[in-house]
């Protein structure tokens, strides 16, 4: 969870969210304040620290990262975008138009 809030604070998101009162901010942030040794994969009965959770972090991830944002690099509004329409974004919520 710490990678995850890292890359959303790197891209400017969390500052937009993180005031949000949705369960999912408070779990982001909760877990990120975790030192990376408390995460465990269950294994039958045994939580362990596993080798495919390492290779995960420290290998696929930054690949993931790098992939993702070139797809969708120009494809998606920006986080300005975000800010500068929020409140007419939140409005439309609030009366069900999606």
């Amino acid at each position: 969870m710490k990678m995850h809030k890292d890359l959303l604070e790197s891209m400017g998101w969390w500052e937009q969210i993180a005031t949000l009162e949705a369960e999912h901010v408070s779990l982001i942030e909760h877990l990120s304040g975790l030192s990376s040794g408390k995460y465990r994969l269950k294994v039958g009965d045994e939580p362990i620290r596993s080798r495919l959770v390492n290779a995960f972090v420290a290998d696929l991830m930054p690949s993931v990262v790098s992939a993702v944002s070139g797809v969708t690099k120009g494809a998606t509004a920006s986080v300005k975008d975000f800010a500068d329409n929020r409140q007419a974004i939140e409005q439309c919520l609030m009366n069900g138009i999606v």
